[in-house]
């Protein structure tokens, strides 16, 4: 191989040099030509120029024009001379150096004649003077041209002949490179023929052996009988077959144990666990999950729309495999009720999308964690707050008419320190009994056994309702207390009395926790089928860490609560889901909190039927 690119370096070489030097001959000629030939024309032209210009000189004296005539001719003449005396050094042909030799000696001849005419009739036209220059002097000038155009006509002959000289010469030399091509070309292919005969074969062979080994034969071994590079990168890959053969059973062995281990750790999981493919199909159900929704084939995969029945599960895993995202929601939705064992229990469902190391979605895992004791055990707490708050609103009630009657002197006269008690003692039952309500209702709203009075109630109104009952909170705090709400915001279709309770909850818990100067606003808008509430300060605002659990039970913010048991927050999100809306909070420590939540809209077709609905206050009897 390297002979036969030394072979085909030379060749072109060759090519190379003989081009470069039929190069350097044109150039050569074509440089004689324009040194010889070119100033003799260029001069030529010049003389004949003059000869004008003095002809017209000449005219000019016939016209009277004396200053500018003589100048005009005097200027003339020189440059002819001057040109003349250039011109002969030039010819070199026998016809050049004859006419160019007629020239001068016709020159003398005219300049002489014409400086006597112009002297003697430099200060008056001399009579004569224009017989004499149209008969004696054009005939001298017509002459000189004539012998001009013979010199410029002899060398233009002779640029023309060195120039089909040169144009021969460049196709002799085309043609010797064109068979010199021609010949480079035919041994380049002879030679990568036989470089490709040489090398492609082994190659080739090579190249089948690698085929085989990117299928997975790792067993067939290379035989090229060579001690060139092509034996050593037969060797090589002989060498590379027998250690990826090894590594080939090391790595299945490794696979197949962790997929034993996967397998084993997910079937004595003792929640159900459901694995799926980016395609939501089955690729993994454990035991537990066998025992509730049957045992899957494995080939052909099933759908877990086909096999799992339960719309909420079947729903997180959508979600986590189409949108990507983490499915655990904290209220009903994020539960199901499942039968297994023949007994049924509540799970709790979480859904994860699963990535591989690039982030491409590989499928989805769903894991239905049993809690069943923790909602029992939650239900019984429901119930024994339920029924201590029960229990409690009987002596509550009696302490207060109790303290109520002191007050009023039922049973003598109390002093001023006798009374200062009595009210403390009657604020501290006000609490007690408020507390016992709030538990009562949190009981109700969490067994779902509060009724709730359906109404078409006007936003606008109750939201200057809340304001009215809580300017005078307001004022008294220091705090600016506004609500607006948009021109086109309708009606809803709620309980009045308990949506009243959350904005009224929310509006009071930013009086509270607003300094003097702030402001507090209440605000709604309609966005097509549902109205949002938002419920914005300027106070405190809540730190980070309780931003997640604020609708949370009894979870109080430290520092920020000016008394209550934290129970407003969790009954007012309740009231908002129980009339299907949701409840939010962004908020930021030191510039205030805003509670947004949404309530469906009042449509046509719900008030057109609903008897003894109340709009705007007054009873409707549709029915």
């Amino acid at each position: 191989m390297l002979m036969s690119h030394v072979i085909l370096v030379v060749i072109t070489g060759t090519l190379l040099l003989g081009a470069t030097l039929s190069f350097f001959s044109i150039r050569n000629n074509i440089n004689g030509v324009l040194t010889k030939n070119f100033p003799s024309i260029q001069l030529a032209n010049d003389i004949s120029e003059d000869l004008e210009i003095h002809r017209s000189a000449l005219i000019a004296f016939s016209a009277r024009n004396f200053p500018e005539a003589e100048d005009q001719s005097r200027v003339s003449l020189v440059r002819l001379e001057s040109n003349i005396r250039q011109l002969l050094p030039t010819l070199e042909e026998s016809d050049e150096q004859a006419a160019g030799q007629n020239l001068v000696t016709e020159f003398e001849v005219y300049k002489s004649r014409a400086a006597n005419l112009v002297a003697a009739s430099q200060l008056s036209l001399q009579p004569g003077f224009t017989d004499s220059v149209r008969k004696d002097l054009f005939p001298m000038l017509d002459s000189m041209k004539q012998y001009t155009h013979q010199i410029a006509s002899l060398n233009r002959t002779a640029v023309e002949n060195e120039n089909d000289r040169a144009r021969d010469a460049a196709s002799r030399f085309s043609m010797i490179g064109i068979a010199a091509t021609v010949f480079a070309l035919g041994a380049a292919i002879l030679l990568a023929l036989h470089i490709t005969r040489a090398a492609l074969t082994p190659l080739a062979i090579i190249a089948k052996h690698a085929s085989k080994l990117g299928s997975g034969d790792l067993s067939a071994k290379l035989e090229l009988p060579r001690r060139d590079e092509i034996g050593e990168l037969a060797d090589s890959f002989n060498e590379m077959a027998t250690r990826l053969a090894s590594l080939k059973g090391q790595a299945a062995r490794r696979l197949e144990r962790a997929q034993r281990l996967s397998d084993a750790a997910i079937n004595s999981l003792y929640d159900p666990v459901i694995v799926v493919d980016s395609k939501q199909r089955i690729v993994n159900l454990n035991a537990a999950g066998i025992q509730i929704f049957g045992a899957v084939p494995t080939s052909p995969r099933v759908s877990v729309f086909d096999h799992i029945s339960d719309h909420r599960i079947v729903r997180a895993i959508d979600d986590a495999v189409d949108e990507g995202r983490v499915s655990a929601s904290e209220d009903d939705t994020g539960f199901t009720k499942l039968t297994a064992n023949g007994f049924e229990r509540t799970y709790r469902i979480r859904a994860t999308p699963m990535r591989s190391e690039d982030n491409e979605l590989l499928g989805a895992v769903a894991v239905l964690e049993d809690v069943t004791h923790l909602r029992e055990v939650d239900a019984m707490k429901t119930e024994f707050i339920g029924v201590a708050a029960h229990e409690l609103r009987t002596p509550v009630a009696s302490l207060l008419l109790a303290t109520d009657l002191l007050m009023e002197g039922a049973v003598g006269d109390l002093n001023d320190a006798q009374k200062e008690m009595v009210e403390v003692q009657r604020e501290d039952l006000y609490r007690l009994e408020k507390l016992t309500r709030d538990l009562l209702d949190v009981t109700r709203l969490e067994k779902g056994t509060m009724k709730m009075s359906l109404e078409v109630i006007p936003v606008k109104k109750m939201v200057e309702m809340v304001q009215r009952e809580l300017a005078g909170s307001a004022e008294t705090n220091g705090v600016s207390l506004k609500s607006s709400a948009d021109p086109d915001v309708g009606n809803v279709w709620v309980d009045r009395l308990q949506i009243e309770r959350v904005l009224l909850n929310l509006a009071s818990n930013g009086i509270r926790h607003t300094p003097k100067g702030g402001t507090v606003e209440i605000w709604a808008s309609r966005d097509k089928n549902q109205v949002s509430f938002q419920v914005s300060d300027t106070g405190e605002g809540i730190p980070a860490d309780y931003l997640e659990r604020i609708f949370e039970r009894f979870v109080q913010v430290p520092g920020a609560t000016q008394g209550g048991a934290g129970l407003g927050l969790s009954i007012a999100q309740k009231i908002v889901k129980n009339h299907g809306g949701d409840m939010k909070v962004q908020s930021e420590l030191g510039k205030g909190s805003v509670f947004t939540f949404t309530l469906p809209a009042e449509t046509a077709l719900e008030a057109a039927s609903s008897p003894g609905l109340y709009v705007d206050g007054t009873s409707t009897a549709l029915g």
